[in-house]
């Protein structure tokens, strides 16, 4: 089944695309703010991350939370944007056609319920389905963006990449790290075998582990022979991943940490006791053997850094080039950079194959810390999920 791709973009030499933008929640800071405000007003800095001169609109907004520090209501009304009463109105604009050329889902902070996983339930299939109705309705689609990890539902987010191939349209998704700019050595040549690799984090095992695998995943598929999936997960949580930091992994830890812009002096071990988030291991066994580690040392580092060792012995390290409150954290100028280029090429930056897999990779995360130290066996081979994509098998059932 394909739907016809929308052509609604105004006429003229001056007619720019138009977006909708479909958010949980809009408040100072929020992930609404730092991708939507400098799409009406670039920051200064924004030209050295691509970003100066949109070529879209933002043509519509619609918001599911309104807590006390909204701005997104002031937002629309300054920039005379329409704020909708319903999804459908955002993304027709109260014709009887699909009225924009692009659509922006940011389903990312508010007040939503947790599971006994310790996930945060964001809406993001929900959005998701209601735009999917209006594509079938008007029998059009438009590129659709969907902020972070598809869902917290494996099943679901499978289900959203399905739907994506099935209807034919451009669907990105997934964390900003994997285009930002690295600084230090991550180049992986055609030449080179990876033995293992670290990612260090900070901050929510879920919400920036996502982040921490993004950016590690970006790096390890550049492999030859690219990523064929992860066979097993294990987690460490609190003092008792001091005993699982091996000689070899506490050499990759040494490399990663000296690549941060922002770590703590003193022992990473006694600023971690300090913290609320408690220091948590994850150790991923690949299925071509190659080991990878996502170590999450809150209250002593504030970057995405990793580091890998080859067959060699050579141990190469850098972080992602994120920007700081000072520049309205940057990154997200890149994002926009990319998203509009999506939306007026009508061209993914990327398939949506590390999404899909990082997305279940880090709902494994939140399985496997339920039992520490027990490996837990997701089964997420690559050309496996590749597969499912396209076809109406069920996900391996540890997951589900």
């Amino acid at each position: 089944m394909s739907l016809s791709t929308s052509d609604t973009s105004q006429s003229g030499s001056n007619s720019k695309l138009r977006i909708a933008a479909i958010n949980t929640v809009f408040f100072p800071l929020s992930h609404a703010d730092v991708i939507l405000s400098r799409w009406l007003e670039p920051r200064e800095t924004d030209p050295a991350w691509g970003w100066s001169d949109p070529q879209s609109v933002i043509a519509s907004i619609w918001i599911d939370q309104f807590p006390q520090n909204d701005i997104g209501r002031e937002f629309c009304k300054q920039n005379e944007i329409p704020l909708c009463a319903t999804i459908e109105e955002a993304l027709t604009l109260h014709t009887n056609r699909l009225a924009v050329d692009g659509i922006l889902i940011i389903g990312e902070h508010g007040e939503y319920p947790i599971n006994t996983r310790g996930q945060k339930l964001y809406p993001r299939k929900e959005f998701f389905d209601e735009v999917i109705r209006i594509f079938k309705k008007y029998g059009q689609t438009v590129p659709v963006f969907s902020d972070k990890q598809l869902s917290w539902n494996p099943a679901w987010a499978l289900e959203m990449v399905r739907t994506a191939h099935r209807l034919d349209f451009p669907l990105v998704a997934g964390s900003t790290a994997p285009y930002c700019e690295t600084e230090g050595n991550l180049h992986i040549s055609p030449d080179d075998t990876i033995v293992d690799a670290l990612g260090v984090f900070c901050d929510g095992p879920e919400t920036y582990g996502f982040h921490s695998l993004e950016f590690v995943q970006s790096i390890l598929q550049t492999r030859t022979g690219g990523e064929p999936g992860i066979r097993s997960i294990t987690a460490y949580q609190g003092d008792q991943i001091w005993a699982a930091l091996t000689e070899s992994i506490e050499e990759l830890l040494s490399a990663a940490l000296k690549c941060a812009l922002h770590a703590k002096a003193g022992d990473y071990r006694e600023n971690c006791k300090a913290s609320p988030i408690p220091p948590t291991l994850f150790s991923l066994e690949h299925f071509d053997g190659l080991r990878s580690y996502h170590l999450l040392l809150h209250g002593h580092v504030a970057d995405f850094t990793m580091s890998l060792r080859l067959k060699n012995g050579e141990i190469r390290a850098g972080r992602a080039k994120m920007g700081g409150s000072d520049s309205f954290y940057g990154h997200f100028a890149r994002l926009n950079s990319v998203l509009e280029t999506m939306f007026l090429s009508g061209h993914p930056p990327a398939t949506s194959d590390r999404v899909l897999l990082t997305t279940l990779t880090v709902a494994g995360f939140m399985e496997a810390l339920l039992s520490p130290g027990e490996p837990i066996f997701p089964d997420l081979n690559m050309k496996k999920l590749s597969g499912l994509a396209s076809s109406n098998e069920c996900l391996p059932p540890l997951l589900i």
